[in-house]
């Protein structure tokens, strides 16, 4: 945490904030439709905001396929839990 405060956060608001919830939650590697949406809406008020003149569109930004192959070749297929563009899990078996 102390490596973290660096960046100009204190420490008390970096471990209020990473406390409540296991470090994997914060930090998943994985391409769910909760990061696919994050980014899909940073597009959208990109546009909104003028910072870009046309639609930005997302869909061929993201190949999930190198991750999953090294997810499986390490064995942590099932070491986060995906989640949908809200924020709540998504059930396993239905999760990218």
């Amino acid at each position: 945490m102390a490596l973290w405060a660096k960046s100009g956060r204190s420490e008390r608001v970096i471990r209020a904030e990473f406390d409540a919830d296991p470090l994997a939650y914060h930090m998943s590697p994985l391409l769910d439709p909760f990061v696919i949406g994050a980014y899909r809406n940073l597009a959208r008020q990109a546009r909104e905001y003028g910072l870009v003149r046309n639609d930005v569109s997302i869909d061929d930004w993201f190949e999930p396929r190198y991750l999953q192959a090294a997810l499986r070749q390490l064995g942590l297929e099932n070491a986060w839990d995906s989640y949908d563009p809200g924020g709540k899990p998504l059930d396993k078996a239905k999760s990218p």
